[in-house]
């Protein structure tokens, strides 16, 4: 790997060492990261110009270095790899307050174009839907769970939407540096890597840390408590938070990567619990429409 390192990027390696399928090494002045991608041509782009508009009003975020052949990324051994150049990162693990960093890189779009998470969501769903009814998936699916979470899905759009319809049509939220995925086992070096970058409502990160922190890390109930205390929303945007909450990203997301689902049936209660308490939370401060499932949970 030195080799190609020197070949692609004129970097002589003094210490290199392989970590989780990534490459870390220095040559003597600074520390970098070469790690595999699955994104290319209009996505790799679009990650580097993610990384290009950081750049305007962030300092924290990793340098994507490009080869001497000035392109984003290398084929080395037929896998594509992106060079990154480390920033000084805190040791300690990541916390929802640490989100709030990112609140002050804020912007607002241009126009009153919403961003379409419905739309996405939507399409997952139909997707899984289709795997489940064709029986073409190459994972296995738990019909009850499935149901389930499909049904919180649903539940979410239709929040989502209805958010939407009843907002003043020229209210616009704020975007700010955001993650494609969040929550507390993320290292300082995974949260400023710009290939995880992209520009979203200030809500996203804060719901996919709870929910990813829930169901796959650890997650202080008490925290979230203390951070919705101190942080203020309109009452809009608490409603955006609360249907990225209900939207479930993870369970996707382990469907995606073929990982045991049966976790999800041991703990379902309990996060219908969280849930709840998140909503009354946000009905008492914001009064937010109702969700009578959840109203009634408590």
């Amino acid at each position: 790997m030195k080799e190609y390192i020197r070949y692609y990027y004129s970097l002589f390696v003094t210490e290199l060492r392989f970590v989780n399928g990534k490459y870390y090494f220095s040559d003597g002045k600074d520390e970098y990261l070469l790690e595999p991608i699955f994104f290319y041509g209009e996505d790799l782009h679009r990650i580097y110009q993610n990384y290009l508009s950081i750049l305007s009003f962030s300092n924290l975020y990793h340098e994507i270095v490009k080869s001497v052949f000035d392109t984003i990324s290398v084929t080395i051994e037929k896998k594509q790899y992106l060079l990154l150049k480390l920033k000084p990162v805190p040791s300690h693990s990541l916390q929802l307050d640490d989100l709030k960093n990112e609140w002050n890189y804020s912007f607002f779009p241009q126009g009153t174009e919403k961003i379409p998470w419905a739309n996405l969501w939507e399409q997952k769903i139909d997707y899984f839907e289709e795997l489940f009814v064709s029986g073409k998936s190459r994972f296995s699916i738990e019909p009850d769970l499935f149901f389930y979470f499909i049904g919180m899905g649903e539940v979410a759009i239709s929040y989502y939407r209805e958010t939407l319809r009843t907002l003043p049509s020229q209210e616009a939220y704020p975007l700010v540096p955001s993650h494609r995925r969040v929550s507390s086992k993320m290292t300082f070096t995974e949260y400023y890597d710009p290939v995880f970058l992209i520009f979203d409502y200030r809500v996203r990160d804060v719901a996919e840390y709870i929910k990813n922190s829930f169901w796959f890390s650890e997650l202080d109930w008490s925290s979230i408590e203390s951070f919705l205390s101190k942080v203020s929303f309109r009452r809009g945007e608490a409603q955006l938070f609360l249907s990225r909450l209900l939207f479930p990203s993870f369970y996707f997301d382990t469907l995606e990567e073929g990982k045991n689902q049966f976790l999800f049936y041991e703990r379902v209660e309990e996060y219908q619990t969280l849930l709840s308490f998140i909503y009354q939370f946000l009905y008492e401060k914001y009064q937010i429409d109702e969700i009578f499932w959840l109203k009634k949970k408590m």
